[in-house]
C-alpha cells in the first residue's frame, strides 16, 4: 500500500464536521465522503463503505487532530513577551479560532503559524501511515 504524503496532509487540513477522508486499500487512493445529511451524492461509495468497510481506513478527524492544542503549542514555542501574551489572550473564550487568526495577521506572523501547522499535520500524516502499514512518498 502506498500514498502521497502531501495528499494525506491536504486531506487532514480540509477535513470538517460534514466530511471525512478514507484510504482505499485496494485502489491505494484517498476518497472523500460527505455526510449524507449534507448531500453526499455518491451513493455507490457510501454503499461500498457500509458493505466493505474493511477495505477502507479512515484518516484522523479534525477532533483527533485538535487544532486548538496546535495553537497552544505554537504560542508556547514563541519567545516570552508581548506577542505570546496577545496570542494567549486571543484563544480564551468563544471565537478563539477567529481571534487567533486575526491576531496572527495583526502581528504579521501568520506565515510562521501556517508553516508550524503544516509541519504538525505532516507529522500526524506520517504517524497515521506508519500505524496503518501504509507506505508514503
Amino acid at each position: 500500500m502506498k500514498v502521497k504524503l502531501n495528499d494525506v496532509v491536504e486531506a487532514l487540513a480540509i477535513s470538517s464536521d460534514e466530511s471525512a477522508y478514507y484510504y482505499n486499500k485496494e485502489t491505494e487512493a484517498l476518497v472523500f465522503v460527505m455526510d449524507p445529511i449534507f448531500g453526499c451524492d455518491d451513493q455507490e461509495l457510501l454503499d461500498d463503505l457500509e458493505e466493505n468497510g474493511e477495505k477502507y481506513i479512515r484518516l484522523p478527524s479534525k477532533y483527533e487532530i485538535n487544532e486548538y492544542q496546535l495553537m497552544r503549542a505554537f504560542i508556547r514555542s514563541l519567545p516570552p513577551g508581548k506577542v505570546q501574551k496577545r496570542l494567549e489572550r486571543a484563544i480564551r473564550g468563544s471565537g478563539a479560532f477567529r481571534y487567533f487568526k486575526d491576531t496572527l495577521y495583526d502581528l504579521g506572523i501568520e506565515k510562521q503559524w501556517y508553516e508550524c501547522k503544516d509541519e504538525e499535520f505532516r507529522k500526524i500524516a506520517i504517524r497515521w501511515c506508519e500505524e496503518n502499514g501504509i507506505e508514503y512518498k
